[in-house]
């Protein structure tokens, strides 16, 4: 198997031996559900669509879906509290 990117629009695909000389293409595409709660519907978008600040909306209830780089924040036990290492680091 060997990915591989369409020059034109950038869709990404798993390429791999059909025999006989054919090539078998597999889209990859990412099951997306509508963020809405009450929604339960899902698009197939392209890996490469699935980047900060794209976004969809909804054919079932009309909401705007955002895709949004997100920060999220864990409070600081107590040792870590009086032993800051400051700056950004690797959290693992």
């Amino acid at each position: 198997m060997v990915d591989a990117k369409c020059f034109e629009c950038g869709a990404t695909y798993k390429l791999s031996d059909a025999g006989k000389g054919k090539a078998r293409f597999e889209p990859h595409q990412v099951e997306v559900k509508c963020a809405n709660p009450e929604c339960k519907t899902s698009i197939f978008a392209w890996g490469s669509e699935i980047e900060n600040g794209r976004g969809w909306k909804c054919k079932v209830c009309g909401g705007k879906n955002d895709i949004k780089l997100m920060i999220q924040h864990h409070p600081a036990t107590a040792f870590e509290a009086t032993n800051p290492a400051g700056g950004a680091h690797d959290p693992d």
